[in-house]
């Protein structure tokens, strides 16, 4: 009123039941994608549209040893092998320009200081409306791969030289057969 004395007052109420759900329910879905994102041992990434990464699951700072502040943006490059970080940066900047799945193998720095041999492969997102978001790659650790075909080739040469020696030994009997047999004429 004229005095300043409060003689009524308005108030307004809004139902917020849903929006509670909701935000319940999206931070569920929050929660069980950081667990599934960090419960394995692929060393998952995603990136933005100005191809700087945004995110990087547990396992990937663990093998690492980084950060994710160390890795966010281009940060991450530092880990690459300096004989593998052009020709990765070359294949991820293609893929990305053409909003098409890549995949490549690389070496990448370990916790402990050497390199281990990485294959990832990237996949674009899309916004509900078909717009390009960025990249989800995932990387596997395929050191063990890398050594296995390494010693399978060794072995594989090993027996090729094997074969060629038995070669040479059977042709060498024959020639001493038949050098025997003029010989007993003889």
């Amino acid at each position: 009123n004229d005095a300043g004395e409060v003689v009524n007052f308005v108030a307004v109420r809004r139902d917020i039941t849903e929006e509670k759900k909701a935000a319940a329910e999206l931070a569920e879905s929050e929660y069980r994608y950081r667990t599934l994102a960090d419960s394995g041992t692929t060393l998952i990434w995603t990136s933005r549209r100005d191809k700087q990464c945004d995110w990087f699951n547990r396992p990937w700072l663990d093998f690492t040893g980084r950060t994710l502040e160390q890795e966010l943006g281009d940060g991450w490059t530092e880990s690459i092998s300096p004989e593998d970080r052009d020709r990765y940066l070359g294949a991820y900047a293609a893929a990305f320009d053409r909003n098409e799945p890549f995949s490549i193998e690389f070496r990448l720095r370990h916790a402990d200081g050497g390199y281990r041999w990485v294959v990832t492969r990237g996949t674009p997102r899309f916004d509900l409306a078909g717009s390009f978001l960025g990249y989800i790659a995932h990387s596997m650790d395929i050191s063990d791969l890398k050594r296995a075909e390494a010693e399978r080739e060794k072995i594989q040469e090993q027996f090729v030289q094997a074969q060629k020696m038995e070669a040479i030994g059977r042709l060498a009997g024959g020639v001493a057969h038949d050098f025997n047999n003029m010989l007993q004429a003889i």
